[in-house]
């Protein structure tokens, strides 16, 4: 199958779904959410970033009700909600990312667990974008914060921390730049 004929596909499966859900009298919470989730990941295939990112910002605040703010479910829809500002409002996109991190780092116990290091490279990846002075130097911050937690538990080599260890060129060259436009 095509994109198109799949992304169509994904469309009358979420539209199906919502219709289900207006139909039964009892729903699960982690249904709903499912859901909502698949209707922001459509939006985003289609590259309608401003309505994922008002849809997933729904999401978020239904699972923050439903599931508690620092829940995993909570959490993971914050992630698509950063994903999403990222390519339409950037500063929000680091509100919310940064708040993301906060909350993972809670629900964990520790600010370096392993666990937060996509969230860490994520934000970092949002500063380099934003491009003010210290952005550059937070987001190398974060991501040697991910690569040391992720090789911790899987080694440097291991594929889980090729993503953080792909963000630090980028970032380096990032900060190379920066250095060479001021002088």
């Amino acid at each position: 199958q095509s994109a198109p004929e799949e992304l169509n596909q994904a469309e009358q499966i979420a539209k199906y779904l919502r219709q289900k859900l207006d139909t039964l009298v009892t729903i699960s919470d982690e249904v709903i959410r499912d859901v909502q989730g698949l209707e922001v990941s459509i939006e985003i295939s289609k590259g309608h970033f401003g309505i994922a990112a008002v849809l997933a910002e729904n999401n978020v605040k239904f699972c923050e009700e439903r599931f508690g703010p620092i829940a995993i479910t909570t959490t993971g829809s914050m992630g698509d909600l950063g994903f999403t500002l990222h390519r339409s409002n950037l500063s929000r996109a680091i509100e919310v990312r940064t708040e993301r991190i906060r909350r993972m780092a809670e629900r964990l116990g520790d600010q370096n667990h392993h666990a937060l290091a996509s969230a860490k490279a994520d934000l970092a990846i949002s500063l380099l974008d934003r491009s003010r002075k210290g952005d550059s130097d937070k987001a190398i911050e974060l991501i040697e914060q991910a690569i040391q937690a992720r090789s911790a538990v899987f080694g440097y080599q291991h594929i889980k921390t090729s993503n953080p260890r792909s963000a630090m060129i980028r970032a380096r060259c990032h900060k190379a730049l920066e250095f060479e436009h001021s002088g």
